[in-house]
């Protein structure tokens, strides 16, 4: 499979796929990106297999936990 994450398009209602290029080995469960997404970029958590890119979507609210 490819290496990146599904983020939500310039219009935020549709997916593209952005490859992503990752360092070092999982700490704590994360990965550290180092190049791919921008700030603020919206991303898809925990995507289904059968994502396309350009499909439609509905983002959901985030969560308002401080």
């Amino acid at each position: 499979g490819r290496s990146g994450v599904w983020r939500a398009d310039e219009t935020g209602k549709r997916l593209a796929f952005a490859p992503v290029t990752t360092t070092g080995e999982p700490r704590e469960g994360f990965l550290r990106l180092i190049e791919g997404l921008k700030p603020g970029d919206r991303v898809v958590v925990d995507p289904p297999d059968n994502l396309e890119e350009g499909m439609r979507f509905r983002p959901r609210r985030e969560d308002s936990e401080s």
